[in-house]
């Protein structure tokens, strides 16, 4: 584990230590505490922190007015699906 300070991590990811601090509060970058108190950042959660979020997979919704084709039958619209669970209208 390559522990980095925040001076070091700010550096090696081309961004402010506002940046990073922002992240560091919002929960997306984790910290260590430092033999001297201070805050240190594994460079491995620096690297999943600055990752590409992946945009999550949208190409299996079916609205009701578009029925599931190419082979995927097996997905229910809005309405079938809630006509199926005795949702009433």
């Amino acid at each position: 584990m390559a522990l980095l300070s925040l001076n070091e991590a700010a550096k090696r990811a081309g961004k402010s230590k506002r940046e990073l601090a922002r992240l560091i509060h919002k929960g997306t970058l984790r910290t260590v505490k430092g033999k001297c108190g201070g805050v240190t950042i594994d460079a491995a959660d620096l690297a999943r922190a600055l990752a590409p979020q992946q945009a999550p997979a949208t190409a299996a919704m079916v609205t009701p007015h578009q029925p599931a084709t190419g082979g995927a039958s097996h997905l229910l619209s809005v309405s079938e699906a809630a006509r199926m669970a005795g949702v009433p209208p």
